[in-house]
């Protein structure tokens, strides 16, 4: 389905009637729509009725369209951009996601502990949401390919751990000269050639993960379906 845009027109309109609309229910003077959005935040439900039917007829477009316009896109501007924390934030939802190995119900649990952490940051709730719904998606997606390199890394290091233990066992099985300093020499050498490998191991380990996490890009994924509303 092609994205659902509104005109400039039709936005002036809509924040037009919203605000007047705002205005009158609450019998109060409002000149700015920001002022007017976090009035209607605050009302009772039963305040709320007929406020979408009577900007989509204004605006001329389906309700469900003006509603999904103003709760999913419109209103995102008068909170903290999720560019500020999108690093941080994504790595909570990966933290959180360590513990979590059933994908059904994966999202509901880690979103419940997230804004639990969140919810104070001045953050756009479906947004946020949006971010962490397709955060988790996309690691159920993408975390068998990460697993696979981290499988032929290990791999890796498995031969490594082969190749030191035949090195151990030539050394103990060479024939030394009985002379301590020569012994002392050879030893603290093979010891040092060891260290350096299982340091190269661990440091490709390393790399290997943080290519991975660095790579795993989830792009705007605050972003809505194609079906919701936004500027064009």
């Amino acid at each position: 389905m092609p994205p659902m845009t509104f005109q400039k027109q039709q936005i002036q309109i809509f924040e037009a009637n919203f605000l007047q609309i705002i205005s009158l229910i609450t019998e109060v003077n409002i000149a700015q729509v920001k002022d007017a959005y976090f009035i209607f935040r605050d009302l009772d439900e039963s305040k709320r009725h007929g406020i979408w039917e009577s900007i989509s007829k204004a605006v001329g477009a389906p309700r469900d369209r003006i509603y999904k316009f103003f709760r999913f896109t419109w209103s995102k501007q008068f909170y903290r951009s999720l560019d500020e924390v999108r690093p941080k934030l994504k790595q909570d939802i990966l933290e959180q996601l360590k513990y979590t190995k059933q994908r059904e119900g994966a999202h509901q649990r880690v979103w419940k502990i997230i804004w639990n952490k969140w919810k104070d940051e001045g953050l756009h709730y479906e947004a946020t949401d949006q971010f962490c719904r397709n955060t988790v998606n996309f690691w159920f997606k993408e975390a068998p390919k990460i697993t696979s390199k981290f499988e032929e890394t290990f791999n890796k290091f498995g031969i490594v751990k082969s190749q030191e233990a035949e090195f151990v066992s030539m050394r103990n099985n060479s024939i030394v000269e009985p002379q301590s300093e020569s012994i002392e020499s050879d030893s603290f050498e093979d010891d040092m050639v060891i260290g350096i490998r299982r340091k190269r191991v661990q440091k490709r380990v390393r790399q290997v993960y943080n290519e991975e996490i660095r790579e795993f890009d989830l792009g705007d994924l605050d972003e809505w379906p194609n079906d919701f509303c936004g500027f064009e």
